[in-house]
């Protein structure tokens, strides 16, 4: 996951960089309904926050997306946990495997 963290970081830094501002270059600012009275007037606060916001989770979904392809999934083969393929059955001790080969 961290490898593919890493490979969509180009991606990450376009979609953040593209949620920081609306069609015009005009920059996003949530309306609130309620406004509290300690105003943040950092005029780089909101974006920054969306930027980190947008670039965490489209490099954290590039990761799961890349560890899910990349990883070998023993749950898809529907033969895999079955208790007949498996060298001694489930519930039966060694002993008595001795007896019967003998």
């Amino acid at each position: 996951m961290v490898l593919g963290f890493l490979l969509s970081w180009p991606i990450g830094v376009f979609v953040g960089r593209k949620a920081q501002t609306r069609e015009f270059g005009v920059p996003k600012v949530p309306l609130q309904r309620y406004l509290h009275d300690f105003y943040n007037l950092d005029p780089a606060f909101y974006a920054k926050r969306v930027f980190r916001r947008t670039f965490f989770v489209t490099c954290s979904l590039g990761g799961l997306a890349f560890a899910y392809l990349t990883v070998e999934n023993k749950n898809r083969n529907p033969w895999y946990s079955r208790p007949d393929t498996k060298p001694f059955p489930a519930m039966v001790p060694k002993d008595h495997l001795e007896r019967n080969e003998r």
